[in-house]
């Protein structure tokens, strides 16, 4: 079980969405023999509505692909050129655009953000579910919007921004952050959910999306760049080999085998 952001945020899905996300999960974890989750979060969140024993929850943090790594200067140079985003300064998201995730209030910190840093560009990559978004960022020379971008330009999107914001109120997990980080760009979040697990120590963060604290820390980020970028990459490459897939491969094995041996 990834999350149950179905039952906890049900104006994000259908109602078709609800009614069979929720009876799956609910036969699925009345009949699993152990239930295993991503975070800590997730497994507080399924103890709470599904009301099994934590001790009936086992969590294994997820892992990220290799491939995941910083872009050449050609990839970043030639993304840039692409999308218009040479010498500029640029944040960017990418993700299903929902109402939890805050981008009005990011596009809102703009406009004061541009006072200081002109020229600052916001790359938005994903579908838009929060139609509020799309009238604000209409006629916005200072947005890019793309509902997608090819696979072999994902770690490039990463490199070439100098911010990565995922200002999210709910996660099971939650891995833009980590692909983030993966290509040299550190993460600005929501310290809530599983963001505030899993990311506490790897990025900059807040505990309240209000536009005036999103301006403040993008503004205090850029003006020490350098230096923030350094100490946060370089504290995530320290502990970058326990989100391998290996680690997770090899607690999933474990645990079968001790599924298993309950069994006979």
């Amino acid at each position: 079980v990834h999350d149950i952001s179905w039952k906890v945020l049900p104006d994000n899905f259908t109602l078709w969405e609800r009614i069979v996300k929720g009876k799956l999960a609910a036969i699925s974890i009345r009949k699993a023999s152990r239930i295993v989750t991503v975070s800590n979060f997730s497994k507080s969140e399924i103890v709470k509505h599904y009301r099994c024993s934590p001790d009936h929850v086992n969590v294994i943090h997820s892992g990220i692909d290799r491939s995941f790594q910083q872009a050449s200067v050609e990839e970043v140079r030639a993304f840039k050129r692409k999308h218009r985003l040479e010498d500029q300064k640029t944040i960017g998201f990418l993700g299903s655009i929902f109402k939890r995730r805050n981008i009005d209030k990011l596009v809102y910190s703009l406009d004061n953000l541009k006072k200081k840093h002109p020229g600052i560009k916001l790359l938005l990559v994903g579908n838009i579910f929060h139609q509020a978004v799309h009238s604000i960022i209409k006629n916005r020379p200072d947005i890019i919007w793309l509902k997608r971008i090819d696979e072999q330009e994902i770690k490039a999107f990463y490199t070439a921004l100098d911010l990565f914001v995922f200002l999210s109120e709910y996660e099971g997990f939650g891995f833009p952050p980590l692909e983030a980080l993966s290509c040299g760009t550190v993460p600005f979040v929501l310290n809530k959910s599983s963001l505030k697990e899993l990311y506490g120590e790897f990025s900059i963060s807040i505990d309240h999306a209000e536009v005036q604290l999103i301006e403040e820390v993008i503004d205090h980020f850029l003006d020490n760049q350098a230096t923030v970028e350094q100490k946060i990459i370089d504290r995530f490459r320290k502990k970058k080999a326990y989100f391998d897939w290996k680690r997770p491969a090899d607690q999933y094995i474990s645990l079968f085998r001790t599924v298993a041996d309950q069994g006979r």
